[in-house]
């Protein structure tokens, strides 16, 4: 879970080479998202800091059928008696046309992250108000090719109170194409400073972007080990279909 947040959709410019660098911030977590104009690249570290527990790996890309996703936040509930990877999953098993799928995904996440959020509040209200201070919850970013296209939907979810005082969510949503206005763009999650400096330096973009995404996720590692950490996972889509450009052991399914 992470501490900070910075909004997905407060985009800033960064280089002329990239019209729109977006950054989420929590801890814990970094992932790297570069779309160009035929190819989707995501890389991930492989840390998982939980509720004070001791750190573990954990696959934060994964893929179902045609369908790349990957997630960073509040991806299973306190007893572990909820995974948010299986409700994705499951959504995904019901091969709804993509326009659909991040929606129904949205959808479904809804009750089960208030549920969880609500447990929080009962149970360890300090660590619930910590969760209101930050108010990032979840991150959600769905990868596919469609019509020839690779296409991008993100999904960020927030938490603060009603008028009444319960919790609530509040989702935002980027859709790529639609609603990103460039052809290419870099999107970090999670500890992102030592990426958004080397993306900002770059004079333009390389022929391996995979490798720009390893590369970016690697220095943050490097910067930050008490918070992210290795192996790197990386993934390239593109009309060819899904190429695993690095992917540790565990993760492979």
């Amino acid at each position: 879970m992470g501490s900070r947040s910075r909004r997905l959709l407060a985009a800033s410019a960064c280089a002329a080479l990239f019209n729109t660098v977006t950054a989420t911030t929590i801890d814990a977590t970094t992932l790297a998202i570069i779309r160009t104009g035929n190819e989707i690249i995501l890389a991930a570290d492989s840390l998982m800091t939980l509720y004070g527990r001791r750190p573990q790996l954990t696959c934060k890309i994964r893929r179902h059928g045609d369908v790349v996703f990957a997630t960073a936040g509040l991806v299973v509930t306190r007893d572990g008696s909820l995974e948010f990877h299986d409700v994705i999953t499951t959504i995904l098993r019901r091969q709804l046309p993509w326009g659909q799928q991040a929606d129904q995904v949205e959808e479904w996440l809804r009750e089960p992250l208030l549920r969880a959020l609500r447990r929080m509040e009962r149970e360890l209200p300090k660590e619930f108000e910590a969760q209101l201070r930050r108010s990032f919850v979840l991150h959600l970013s769905l990868a596919g090719v469609t019509d020839g296209t690779a296409t991008l939907e993100m999904r960020e979810f927030f938490v603060d109170r009603d008028t009444d005082g319960a919790p609530r969510l509040r989702v935002k949503r980027l859709s790529c194409p639609g609603s990103c206005p460039d052809a290419t763009e870099v999107f970090g999650i999670g500890e992102t400073d030592e990426m958004m400096r080397l993306v900002s330096e770059l004079p333009g973009l390389p022929l391996d972007v995979a490798g720009l995404a390893y590369q970016l996720v690697a220095k943050e590692i490097e910067t930050h080990p008490e918070h992210v950490g290795p192996p790197v996972d990386v993934v390239r889509l593109s009309p060819g279909g899904i190429d695993w450009v690095r992917l540790k052991p565990a993760c492979q399914t």
